[in-house]
């Protein structure tokens, strides 16, 4: 299996460098994300690029990796730009799988997801009794 793995502090992510996710590829890919996980990481995103074709065992790691994720408090993100093989992952109905088109808009809502990034709502009374009455108006 071709890959490459990046690390950050708040997530990773795994490049998969082959036109299909088949059987083959998934039970190493299956392992990889175990190691992952045992260091400690559950946010976790696929890159799926250069992949064009996934296969039934495919989209069951896809559904395990989610599941693990979540467990965990944490987002499984693929990203992919073919229409086609989001049509097929589609099909799976895998519940809070996050697909997005680009590695950028994938950090940034793995930074989103982080805890203490929550903005308050306006209807927040809480929040802005904290603020105080002469502490400045709105909080932005």
């Amino acid at each position: 299996m071709n890959h490459s793995i990046e690390k950050s502090e708040q997530y990773v992510i795994i490049t998969l460098d082959e036109v299909k996710l088949g059987e083959l590829i998934t039970a190493q890919l299956e392992k990889v994300v175990i190691v992952l996980y045992r260091e400690g990481f559950s946010n976790i995103i696929f890159d799926l690029e250069k992949v064009e074709a996934i296969d039934n065992a495919g989209l069951t790691l896809l559904g395990k990796v989610t599941k693990v994720c979540r467990n965990e408090g944490g987002l499984f993100i693929i990203v992919s730009g073919d229409d086609d093989l989001l049509d097929v992952i589609d099909t799976a109905n895998i519940k809070e799988m996050i697909v997005l088109s680009s590695i950028d808009e994938a950090i940034d809502v793995m930074y989103m997801n982080e805890p203490g990034t929550d903005f308050p709502e306006e209807d927040d009374d809480e929040y802005f009794a904290e603020q105080g009455e002469g502490g400045g108006g709105e909080p932005f």
